[in-house]
């Protein structure tokens, strides 16, 4: 559901979003710890929240999809468009 909202998103959110989880990927582990905190208790933490809300709940989900995907995401290549087509 995260991947067709963020399809009906503008271009440029689209392009900020990928350039965001590519930044966020390219940190250690408690970094990403620190930053998926920071963007659950903080609203105003993350600028690409107010583009794309669904982009905040990624990082506080009760699912734990982040969790699961930081223990796979060095699997993902890291400039590789396709990941994004859904």
């Amino acid at each position: 559901r995260y991947m067709i909202d963020y399809k009906n998103k503008p271009p440029h959110v689209q392009q900020g979003a990928r350039d965001r989880i590519y930044w966020f990927f390219s940190l250690d582990y408690p970094a990403r710890r620190q930053y998926s905190e920071n963007v659950a208790t903080n609203i105003h933490y993350e600028q690409m929240a107010f583009h794309w809300p669904n982009w905040a709940k990624l990082f506080f989900n009760n699912k734990g999809v982040v969790a699961h995907a930081t223990d796979v995401c060095h699997e993902y290549p890291p400039t590789d468009p396709t990941v994004w087509n859904w």
